[in-house]
């Protein structure tokens, strides 16, 4: 479990608060551009430090711990990649972090990778989420990490993270989005974090993502 009390971040002049945060499942952070979602994210990763108020993962506090500590995955918006072969990527880390790579991509349902020389932005995307849970992450960030993905990879890449028993935290402006992933959902606005809020819409975005699928409806 991850909680955030009394915190407040500043960054440039501009300042976010939060009473109180709780992870213990999937939770979106929902919020136009500019609400600072992201400042959020860097803040509970460890790359920007609060001016009041503590994080704790599982019971520690891990406010002024080094990101390289904090036992955190960090997916960000633009897919890492790296000039080696899918294979090459996945016996890398797993070499590197002591996992079961195969084990990892047949969970994800994407073992198919390991043939392939190059991938899309999207199964770039899944691969770097696979490298993260090598690490045997406590807590998922993700920051808005189908932003750049055709239609497809996203519906792929949301059908992934509902298959993964980590808690995370989830940005995004969408509310779609939103109601496909989240189990609990905190409005970020006008400087502060409301919620937590029940997602009532799951359900029906499923059937929506299946609805306004155009690639299936006009391959009929």
């Amino acid at each position: 479990m991850f909680e955030a009390e009394g915190l407040v971040v500043e960054r440039g002049g501009f300042r976010i608060s939060v009473d109180r945060l709780r992870v213990d499942d999937r939770v979106v952070l929902l919020g136009r551009n500019g609400s600072g979602k992201t400042t959020l994210l860097k803040c509970f990763v460890g790359f920007i430090r609060p001016s009041k108020g503590r994080l704790l993962l599982n019971g520690e506090e891990i406010t002024n711990l080094s990101p390289s500590m904090r036992r955190i995955g960090y997916i960000p918006q633009e897919p890492v990649r790296l000039p080696l072969k899918p294979s090459q990527v996945v016996e890398f880390f797993a070499r590197k972090f002591g996992a079961n790579g195969l084990e990892i991509l047949n969970k994800l349902g994407i073992s198919y990778i390991l043939d392939k020389e190059a991938l899309s932005q999207g199964e770039s995307q899944i691969v770097n989420l696979a490298v993260v849970m090598m690490r045997r992450p406590e807590l998922l960030l993700l920051d808005e990490p189908t932003a750049n993905l055709d239609y497809l990879n996203q519906v792929g890449f949301w059908r992934v993270l509902r298959t993964l028993p980590t808690p995370m935290v989830y940005v995004t402006h969408d509310p779609l989005e939103a109601s496909l992933i989240a189990d609990h959902i905190y409005l970020v606005e006008d400087g502060s974090v409301r919620g937590p809020y029940s997602n009532p819409l799951r359900e029906r975005a499923e059937l929506l993502v299946e609805d306004f699928n155009l690639y299936k409806i006009l391959q009929k």
